[in-house]
């Protein structure tokens, strides 16, 4: 229902997002081998020192519905925590 989809925020894990509105069905999953980027600002924009840099690490998305009827909730994860919601109908 709305008020459960308005409890749900960016940064939830699964489990968080699941103890708010049950368990939910996996539509999609990716990963994504992310390389070693040298020399990334740890700010958008901010010069880089020489030393700086980012490592590779794999990134996973998610995505989740809860589907009651023509009600629908959606929750795209990154790395295991809410990157966005949508919903249809509630």
């Amino acid at each position: 229902n709305q008020d459960n989809y308005g409890k749900v925020d960016v940064g939830m894990t699964q489990a968080q997002v699941e103890a708010i509105l049950g368990p939910g069905t996996e539509q999609a999953s990716t990963a994504v081998a992310m390389p070693a980027m040298p020399n990334m600002p740890a700010v958008p924009g901010a010069p880089a020192p020489a030393t700086t840099a980012v490592p590779a690490r794999n990134m996973t998305t998610k995505v989740l519905i809860w589907r009651n009827g023509g009600k629908l909730i959606s929750v795209t994860m990154i790395d295991d925590k809410v990157f966005s919601k949508t919903q249809v109908g509630l």
